[in-house]
């Protein structure tokens, strides 16, 4: 709500939908009106309610300003009868009854009843594979000396073997045609699980992880204190990932196990050890009222931790599975890179990828001014989406990141296959458009002017029709279509294949916008998609994370050598 930009108020029917933008920040601006100073937040309309005049239907899709009652604290905020999150998409297996229960306990499920007949099928779990696992929890933390609580939903994954890991499977997780897997593996199986002098297991994991200087010394971990060993290791967490250690798990024991006791042990004696800092003497400590309250309240943490404990404990129930105390545990995202994503060259692009990289989103088109592509399914989205790849070639995994990543620019996440207008009227610029204004970008990646239409159409400009040239828009094989034409076809600078095959960032980049509008964001969607994947075929030399002109063809072009400046300032925007 800037004054210059402030045009006019309007109120919109009951039933509008908003999209509130930056809803995690949970802030608010003041703003007057007539002078009347209201609280608003920063919104986009989404729809308009029934029976909306032509004024108020003009507003969907614009971003707005939002006002609450005059002197309203913005207590709709927290009415999940007015505010609701996005649907999240669930695997199928979370709908099970058993996979329903969510009070932070871990249920095991038996193969057998006590008579030893068997368990019906409905009463176990299936998981497909593919399918994703685990919880979305609450985690609650705090950063600062005021104890602010933050909260965020993080999963826990763990991966561990029962036995010890043997050299073909390490190999296979290692770089390729290297000569040792590049895994450490330590035997902690005496480790208390606390950090204290009677402990060595910490000490050999950072002897394990530090590398021997150029002098050939090594550093002497053994005068070390647990907090000085806390400190160092704290520095080289980046080393965990390659380590596999036997040690016992928190999942097997309760809470009054001997590991949980003698952690809760070296907790209270650091503590302690802090809290008399601030005392003169032992004795001036053990009598104050103030250790009595802090350890009262330590008291009631730990009591907490067991409760939470004994909730986890799951590995002797399911003591079919006979899984030891001590097992070998692994740094989950140690694999990432050898299993993490799929392959889809000549493949079809699937529902879980699909909704994976619209961050959760279940729905595409939402933003679009046509009520046919409002009504469009993921599903049937998809099947379009992979017919199109299939009828123009575009079959390479390289090929079809680089296509989304430019299409997620284009057409806001596939939310819209439509350049934005807000006010019922087009931007000023669009009359620079060969025809004028009403050939403005349409389709995922926006064909615009009316010679690149007629082209598309395979007509004369005199043959096109305003009807042809809206169902680029409102149509979703056209919206599709239209976009693989182009990669292949209507780009100025050619066919755009052969580029994306090479991981030529730049000439793509300029084949489907014409220059570096929005080039990080379009570096950031590529580098985001490549994480998603895991394709043998994509050299090991192609690095998504930073593009730099000297490889690309860009080099050789007039484009580069009469725009040396713009060029330069795209690629340090790109690596910034």
């Amino acid at each position: 709500p800037e004054r210059n930009k402030h045009e006019s108020t309007i109120s919109l029917p009951a039933d509008s939908v908003f999209e509130y933008l930056y809803a995690e920040e949970k802030t608010t601006k003041p703003y007057a009106i007539n002078s009347k100073t209201y609280n608003t937040i920063k919104c986009r309309v989404i729809s308009v309610g029934n029976n909306a005049n032509p004024k108020q239907k003009s507003l969907q899709g614009k971003t707005v300003w939002f006002a609450s009652g005059l002197n309203s604290p913005f207590d709709i905020l927290d009415n999940p009868k007015v505010v609701s999150k996005e649907p999240m998409s669930e695997p199928k297996w979370m709908s099970h009854s058993l996979a329903q229960i969510r009070d932070g306990s871990v249920q095991v499920i038996s193969t057998t009843n006590v008579n030893n007949t068997p368990i019906p099928p409905e009463a176990i779990i299936s998981i497909e594979a593919g399918d994703d696992i685990g919880y979305m929890g609450l985690h609650e933390y705090s950063q600062d000396t005021h104890a602010t609580k933050q909260e965020d939903n993080r999963v826990h994954i763990e991966v561990f073997s029962v036995k010890q890991p043997p050299e073909f499977f390490l190999k296979s997780l290692g770089p390729k045609n290297a000569e040792s897997n590049g895994f450490t593996l330590i035997d902690g199986s005496s480790s208390s699980g606390a950090l204290d002098d009677s402990n060595l297991l910490f000490k050999e994991i950072a002897e394990q992880i530090t590398q021997t200087t150029q002098d050939g010394t090594k550093i002497d971990f053994s005068s070390y204190t647990p907090k000085e060993l806390k400190v160092y290791l704290n520095t080289k967490q980046e080393k965990f990932e390659k380590l596999i250690v036997k040690h016992a798990s928190e999942w097997h024991d309760k809470s009054n196990s001997h590991m949980f006791n003698s952690i809760v042990e070296a907790g209270r004696k650091i503590l302690e050890d802090k809290l008399i800092t601030r005392f003169i003497s032992r004795d001036e400590y053990d009598s104050s009222d103030y250790k009595k309250l802090v350890l009262e309240a330590h008291d009631k943490l730990v009591d907490h931790e067991k409760e939470r404990i004994d909730k986890f404990a799951w590995m002797q129930d399911a003591s079919e599975l006979n899984i030891p105390k001590e097992i070998w545990h692994f740094w989950p995202l140690a694999m990432k890179d050898k299993y993490n994503g799929a392959c889809f060259c000549n493949k079809d692009l699937t529902k879980d990828f699909l909704i994976k990289i619209l961050n959760g989103r279940n729905s595409v088109f939402e933003r679009s001014l046509y009520q046919s592509m409002k009504q469009v399914t993921l599903e049937e989205f998809l099947t379009v989406l992979n017919k199109m790849f299939k009828k123009y070639n575009i079959n390479d995994c390289l090929n079809k990141i680089h296509f989304l990543s430019q299409s997620f620019v284009e057409s806001d996440l596939f939310k819209t296959a439509e350049e934005y207008y807000y006010n019922g009227k087009y931007p000023s610029q669009w009359n620079k458009y060969h025809g004028g204004a009403f050939y403005h970008g349409r389709g995922l990646i926006q064909i615009t002017h009316n010679d690149k239409y007629a082209d598309y159409f395979n007509v004369n400009i005199s043959e096109l029709t305003n009807d042809m040239v809206e169902k680029v828009a409102s149509n979703l094989e056209l919206a599709v279509d239209s976009a693989g034409w182009f990669w292949c076809n209507g780009s100025a600078w050619g066919d755009i294949r052969p580029y994306a095959t090479k991981n030529d960032f730049y000439r793509v980049t300029v084949s489907i916008n014409g220059g570096y509008n929005h080039v990080r964001e379009r570096k950031d969607n590529l580098n985001k998609l490549a994480k998603l994947i895991n394709c043998s075929f994509i050299p090991n030399e192609f690095k998504f994370d930073k593009y730099y002109l000297k490889d690309s063809s860009m080099i050789q072009k007039n484009y580069y050598k009469n725009n040396k400046t713009l060029n330069l300032n795209a690629e340090k925007e790109v690596n910034a």
